[in-house]
């Protein structure tokens, strides 16, 4: 926002700055909102986990074993949810170690031992790395989020194409295509990058 669009907003009455926070307050809140959560985590949470990942492999084998039709929309369906859910579902509270303090979570399923070495591709096929996925997303993007320095600011990652001198259908038409094909062109190759650097 410009300072004066700022000041246009102020003067019609329309400035939405927060009210004076009592950190101190906030933080302690937050502390105690996290002890009770860890208190409250336990065997239904590692149940949830189990479910989700079955949820996600059983999705996946559908869409393989219907690939063979065509057209089957069915397939293309199933084969995208089923690596949707191992990424959201469970590689992402995995990798953010949000088990390993459970009693009786396998090794498996920790944050420094989930598809890592031999583990890799059974437990997250993707084209992310997980170790380059853990350094951008939980160390850059987290402790700097919304900030310049947060290398997932889409705004700032797609200022070249607001910037650009094409047409304006041609821009729009091209939303779609780097939609799909993100992960691919940016993410893994920038989240490599960021792990690059961090080592």
């Amino acid at each position: 926002m410009t300072a004066a669009h700022a000041t246009l907003r102020r003067e019609q009455g329309e400035d939405r700055s927060p009210s004076p926070v009592d950190l101190g307050a906030l933080a302690g809140d937050l502390d105690a909102l996290q002890a009770k959560l860890r208190e409250g985590a336990g065997e239904a949470d590692l149940r949830h986990l189990r479910k989700i990942e079955f949820l996600g492999r059983a999705a996946s084998a559908l869409g393989y074993a219907t690939a063979w039709i065509m057209p089957n929309p069915l397939a293309i369906a199933a084969l995208s949810l089923g690596r949707f859910v191992r990424w959201t579902g469970v590689a992402h509270p995995v990798c953010h170690r949000g088990y390993d303090r459970l009693q009786g979570v396998p090794d498996s399923r920790r944050g420094t031992v989930f598809a890592l070495g031999r583990r890799r591709w059974l437990d997250w096929a993707d084209w992310l790395d997980p170790r380059a996925w853990i350094e951008e997303h939980n160390l850059q993007h987290h402790y700097r989020l919304n900030e310049t320095a947060d290398p997932d600011l889409v705004e700032r990652n797609l200022g070249w194409l607001r910037r650009s001198s094409l047409p304006r259908w041609l821009r729009l038409a091209l939303v779609p295509l780097m939609a799909a094909s993100w992960k691919y062109v940016y993410y893994a190759p920038s989240s490599l990058e960021a792990l690059a650097r961090a080592e």
